[in-house]
């Protein structure tokens, strides 16, 4: 079977014709086929069908038209294709070499990779070959009844930029003649693609004819400077430079030379759903380089000001900073040197090992301090838990330490500060990535902090102890600015979780309620994924379930394992919590202890024969009581005695095992909870899985589908909902104080999100009523988070945006940023589907379609992570640029005022 998408679409079958019924299952699968082997949600199947108003059956019509495909697709070998059903939507499952539009995009690959290394007639032979696969636009059969997907004009500019790499290498193998036309044709499609001006130019021009090739850049000059208010880029601009002054380097070179090369940002050739990636190939490194033109009508430094050494970005970031000392005792200035060293070294390589090991970078050592810093690369929501967990960690490694070794009678303390600093890209020349230069007063409150601390104490600031409270305990100190001291690991247990109030999850409960009374009917386990953005309210859903399980049944039993976000010793971490939950044990009970325990349970639970010592050698592991690092895999014994350990515990009282976070669990996690579903004998249990969307697919729930399988998508809530919430959250009104609406500014900076409202009221109850809520630190960590899993060239356009605040256009963002149309374009499509932005529903000037963030606080964190003088030099383009819209004179008076504070020291 085959499936032919570049042009109309026509699928085969042994060369005889499969025909659709309908333009809605033609849409389905059409879109089905761009995102191939991908899980695509239904949420944004209907939003591709319909829009943002689908009619009210949208949802039974789309189920139809799957159903209708099933019955022409499935009837053939499966094996060649499929379309399954995938939580949250479908998953159209096809060999890549049956559709023409992968086929086209590996035959780009191979032609790019023989360009880039000069192989100009292999290049030309591999890119026709791809090209030749087009029979006209991308589903024009769908496109001519008014579908217009971001994907199709996506799918355009990657046949364009394949056609210009082609007359490229044709071009450098004398081929001038033959692509003229070609590239004519294409130039007046699309006029605004100066690389294709260029190679048009350079090919007249070699055929005798200059004042066509003049001609041409003058047509592309007017088009950009009228419709866009743009001169061409600079290397355009040398071209014309060279035709008029008959450049000889612009002759045709010798087989083996150098080609003249004219490249805009390389389009990439990944797919729609991937193509706003940083178009940073390696083969391309070059021609994406040149692509990196100044600002239009800007200044080439102040441009230059917000990239470091290599290229990489000086930006303001939030960051956790460790400090460690390993402290010699009383006598210890008299050790030899050589001594010394050997016990420095030793540390060292502790020290290094666990800050790995929790993602962060040790950034240098002096004397008897070491210095980490988590976050400073890329920052990740929990950076202060994993630097306060390093910190312990290397804190028990060197207190362990024999007092006969190098370093007699270590005396470790660490000290963990989160706040903001500037982070500057190594300068060392010919390295790509060195540790960055950090600058910021967090560094000067660790040091203090360190210097507090007692041997074998760590301590931890305000912020790191406001960002880590749920995984540790704190004691406040009694010294003056003395910080906290975390006094122990918090235990995971779902009467442990915070519970704010419970708004607009009332129907996700029922469906909670309505499983656990399932389970009971009929013994059998159960699977309900819980899936939802950072702080969306999973864990809130889940603690509201487990206290108001008594109005469903009494009985049952909660327990809880997480999924660590940094790597452990195995993989089943969440299921070792659940069997210590099950034992009743601590992780500060003694292996005695624990040893004892396990006994007692298997024997209570199996009886003391064969089945307790089957059941005993495959629990110690998880229980914590195997030395050194615990399984990797699973076997098939290990899953059915730890399978029989919970159904027998399911027998004994109904069992609700919740594993948090079960997207960010490894393999073999995953495939124990799919076996348990699958082969578990009929017991009462309810498995709640939490997790995030991760892409389209929430991993946890690849194996939604069974018959025994639940998933509930949590929406943000709305402003109501979101303003009802804050208002409870705060102490009780004064007189005369208004309650907050949903007009109130801080619910555009919530954006629905419950976690946020808690952050966001506690910063209104500590902080001056009279003063400006910054951004919390827990909520501009997870948005930080989500911008540094962004491509560069991405975040970049996004922090463009973050300058105009309000609705942005590509052309804009082009302006203010120095890149090309097209690449902007493509990664505002990027954004869109990332729900970084959303489209607003107006269009530009210039027609393109204009752009909002879709959260306020995503526009405030990505501005803020600019240095002032990056931001006062965006802001100074964007004024220059507006000036030059006729329609929007007045517009530029509300960046220049805020271009000359940035650009002064703060004060």
């Amino acid at each position: 079977m085959q499936f032919r998408i570049l042009g109309t679409m026509e699928i085969t079958d042994q060369s005889r014709s499969i025909q659709l019924r309908g333009m809605t299952q033609r849409a389905v699968l059409g879109y089905l086929l761009l995102h191939a082997n991908e899980t695509v949600a239904t949420s944004q199947l209907l939003r591709a069908l319909w829009g943002d108003k689908p009619p009210i059956t949208a949802r039974k019509m789309l189920q139809n038209a799957v159903a209708g495909l099933r019955r022409r697709l499935d009837a053939r070998d499966a094996r060649q294709v499929s379309l399954l059903t995938h939580a949250p939507g479908y998953l159209l499952r096809v060999d890549p070499e049956r559709v023409d539009w992968f086929r086209f995009r590996g035959g780009a690959e191979q032609g790019r990779a023989e360009l880039a290394v000069g192989a100009w007639g292999a290049a030309a032979t591999l890119l026709r070959e791809a090209l030749g696969l087009w029979r006209g636009p991308l589903l024009a059969d769908l496109a001519e009844v008014g579908v217009d997907w971001p994907e199709l004009a996506t799918a355009e500019g990657m046949r364009l930029a394949v056609l210009e790499d082609c007359a490229e290498a044709e071009l450098a193998i004398g081929r001038h003649h033959e692509v003229i036309d070609e590239l004519a044709a294409a130039a007046e499609a699309a006029p605004r693609r100066e690389r294709l001006c260029g190679l048009l130019m350079m090919a007249l021009y070699r055929c005798g004819r200059q004042a066509d090739a003049l001609e041409s850049y003058r047509r592309t000059r007017t088009v950009l400077v009228d419709e866009l208010g743009l001169d061409p880029g600079h290397e355009l601009r040398e071209l014309e430079r060279s035709i008029l002054n008959h450049d000889p380097s612009l002759a045709l070179l010798a087989a083996g030379g150098t080609a003249v090369s004219l490249r805009s940002a390389p389009a990439d050739l990944t797919g729609p759903a991937e193509a706003a990636a940083d178009g940073a190939d390696a083969r391309q490194g070059a021609a994406a380089q040149g692509a990196d033109e100044p600002p239009p009508q800007g200044d080439a430094r102040a441009a230059g000001s917000e990239r470091g050494a290599c290229g990489a970005t000086v930006e303001r970031k939030w960051v956790s900073v460790l400090l460690v000392r390993a402290q010699e005792g009383e006598g210890g200035e008299a050790q030899d040197p050589e001594d010394a060293a050997e016990g420095m070294r030793w540390v060292t390589a502790a020290v290094r090992e666990e800050v790995d090991r929790y993602g962060g970078v040790l950034h240098g050592r002096m004397g008897s301090v070491w210095l980490a810093l988590f976050g400073v690369e890329r920052n990740r929501e929990d950076d202060a838990q994993r630097a306060v967990r390093a910190a312990l960690a290397i804190r028990d490694r060197v207190a362990a330490r024999q007092p006969a070794d190098a370093l007699p009678e270590p005396a470790p303390r660490a000290a963990v500060a989160t706040g903001e600093v500037l982070v500057t890209p190594s300068r060392e020349p010919g390295h790509d990535a060195g540790t960055p230069e950090v600058a910021g007063g967090v560094l000067d409150v660790g040091m203090r902090l360190l210097m507090l601390a007692a041997p074998r104490e760590v301590r931890v600031c305000d912020a790191t102890r406001q960002m880590s409270e749920a995984a540790f305990v704190h004691g406040a100190s009694a010294q003056p600015m003395g910080g906290w001291r975390v006094t122990a690991i918090r235990e995971c247990r779902v009467a442990d979780q915070p519970t704010p109030p419970f708004v607009e999850r009332e129907r996700e409960l029922e469906i909670l309620r309505a499983l656990l009374r399932d389970v009971l009917r009929r013994r059998r386990p159960q699977l309900a994924a819980v899936v939802g953005e950072a702080g969306v309210g999973k864990s809130r859903l889940v603690a509201e379930l487990a206290l108001t399980v008594g109005d469903v049944a009494d009985g049952f039993r909660f327990v809880l394992g997480r999924t660590a976000s940094f790597p452990t010793n195995t993989p089943f971490g969440p299921l070792a919590d659940v069997v210590r939950s099950l034992l009743g044990v601590r992780h500060t009970d003694s292996p005695t202890v624990v040893e004892e325990r396990l006994l007692h349970t298997v024997r209570r639970l199996v009886g003391p024969g064969e089945a307790a010592a089957r059941l005993l050698p495959h629990l110690r592991p998880l229980a914590g009581l195997t030395p050194g690092p615990r399984p990797r895999g699973g076997t098939p014994e290990a899953f059915a005695a730890w399978r029989r350990f919970l159904e027998e515990a399911a027998t004994e009282r109904p069992l609700v095992m919740v594993f948090e976070d079960l997207d960010r669990a490894e393999t073999p996690m995953i495939e124990f909870v799919q076996e348990l579903i699958a082969n578990a004998r009929p017991v009462p249990v309810l498995i709640v899985a939490t997790a995030r969307p991760v892409q389209s697919q929430p991993r946890p729930c690849r194996h939604a589908g069974f018959r025994d399988s639940t998933t509930l998508l949590l929406d943000p809530l709305s402003d109501a909902g979101a303003a009802f919430l804050l208002s409870s959250l705060l102490p009780p009104l004064g007189p005369g104080e208004q309650p907050l609406d949903a007009r109130h500014p801080l619910v555009a900076s919530i954006g629905g999100n419950p976690l946020f409202a808690v952050e966001y009221a506690r910063a209104l109850r500590d902080g001056p009523a009279d003063r400006e809520i910054p951004t919390p630190p827990a909520v501009r960590s997870i948005i930080a988070a989500r911008l540094d899993t962004l491509p560069r060239g991405a975040k970049a356009v996004l922090q463009d945006a973050a300058i105009f605040g309000a609705s942005v256009d590509a052309v804009a963002l082009a302006a203010v940023g120095g890149r090309s149309w097209i690449e902007v374009r493509r990664h505002l499509e990027s954004l869109e589907r990332g729900e970084f932005l959303r489209r607003n529903g107006r269009v530009s000037v210039t027609g393109d379609p204009e752009y909002d963030f879709q959260q306020v606080v995503v526009r405030e964190v990505a501005y803020a992570q600019m240095p002032r003088e990056v931001r006062s030099a965006k802001h100074s383009r964007a004024a220059r640029w507006l000036e030059m819209r006729e329609a929007e004179r007045a517009v530029p008076r509300a960046h220049r005022p805020r271009a000359a504070p940035l650009a002064a020291p703060a004060g």
